[in-house]
Formats: C-alpha cells, sequence, structure tokens
C-alpha cells in the first residue's frame, strides 16, 4: 500500500510539472528565465528555411541543408533547465570547383550543437548586417544561427538569413561572417575567417 501511494504521488507531481510549464516565444522572448519553460518558435518563422537551398556562381557554390527541432531539452545546469526549438544545419562549400567544406548529409544526431548550423534566434531585420531589396519590407523578420567549420573548430561564425519569395521561387539572402576563434593561444597559425564568408541569395532546391 505504501508503494502504491509513492507511485501516485510521483505521477501527481509529474502531471503538475507538465501542467505548469510556461511556453514562451522565441521572437521577443520576455524575461523569463523559468526552469521547464519551452521557448516556442510560436510564429513558423523556422519553417520556411527547412529544406536545401543553394547558391551558386561559375565553380562556386554554396548548398545548405537545414532542419527544425521541436522542444529539445536544454540543461545549463542544475537549476536551468528548459525546452528549446532549433533550426539545425550542414553545408557544403565549393570554391573553383573544389569541395572545401563538406558537412552534408543532415542526419540530426539528437544534439543540436554537433552540426554544422545550429540555433536560432528570430530577430527584426538588420539592413546593415543583412540588406535585402527584394524582401517584403512588412513584418519581416530573420533568423540567427551558428555556423563553425569541422576542418577549424577554432573558428565560430554566424549565418544570418532572411526568407522571401520572388517570382514564385522560394529564396533567402545569407550573410555568413566570422564572429569569434576560441580555444587557440599565440602559437595559432590556423586561418581567421571562415571560408564561408560573404554574402549569398539561395534558390529552394
Amino acid at each position: 500500500m505504501k508503494s502504491l501511494n509513492t507511485l501516485l504521488i510521483f505521477f501527481v507531481l509529474i502531471s503538475s510539472c507538465k501542467s505548469n510549464q510556461v511556453t514562451i516565444p522565441i521572437y521577443n522572448i520576455p524575461n523569463d528565465y523559468t526552469s521547464g519553460r519551452y521557448e516556442k518558435d510560436m510564429d513558423n518563422n523556422f519553417n520556411p528555411y527547412e529544406g536545401t537551398w543553394k547558391w551558386q556562381n561559375g565553380n562556386n557554390s554554396l548548398t545548405i541543408q537545414l532542419k527544425k527541432i521541436t522542444k529539445y531539452y536544454v540543461q545549463n545546469n542544475i537549476y536551468n533547465k528548459f525546452y528549446r526549438d532549433y533550426l539545425i544545419g550542414e553545408y557544403t562549400l565549393v570554391k573553383n570547383g573544389a569541395v572545401v567544406i563538406n558537412s552534408m548529409p543532415l542526419n540530426y544526431s539528437g544534439e543540436p550543437s554537433s552540426h554544422a548550423i545550429s540555433g536560432g534566434v528570430i530577430t527584426i531585420m538588420n539592413m546593415q548586417n543583412l540588406p535585402c531589396q527584394e524582401c517584403n519590407p512588412l513584418g519581416r523578420r530573420q533568423i540567427l544561427v551558428s555556423i563553425v567549420e569541422l576542418e577549424h573548430p577554432a573558428l565560430i561564425g554566424q549565418l544570418r538569413m532572411e526568407h522571401f519569395v520572388q517570382n514564385g521561387v522560394q529564396k533567402i539572402k545569407a550573410r555568413i561572417f566570422t564572429t569569434d576563434i576560441v580555444g587557440v593561444d599565440a602559437s595559432y597559425t590556423g586561418p581567421e575567417d571562415l571560408a564561408s564568408e560573404g554574402f549569398y541569395t539561395l534558390v529552394k532546391q
């Protein structure tokens, strides 16, 4: 009987935790850092980015695969545990006909940060960081994710994207730039910029 009561209390606590979970939007996140919260892509801003995208200019090309992950469990420490939606991806960069970077195909590993592209900050447009004359000026939002090169793990970059439709074709205006070099000392002789740095207009494949 005692074990039955213990089991009942356990299920009551679980139900209580689920019912008390706070869901907040990733876009315009309020100052609510309640443990157990769910940072959700409420407006489905990530959805248009899912799929395969390609930019090409002669023998140079950039191909990106993106996927939305919902309600991933994050544990920063014993006091801060929450759920969050993510955008993850992999990519291939070709320069002068030679493959420079290749992390594809995209097979979800269960851990967003293990992918070459991961994250998902949703923010309002920033024409200085990502100009896009073709984009709809009304209600524009951009997606910010981190991007790394497996060949140069010390380099950390940001991929800023904005989705738009032009003449019925889905496209992404993107900018990739280096934000940091981590885990190195004065003897580091590797590259200081990501090979993929630049501005791109990618087309849905």
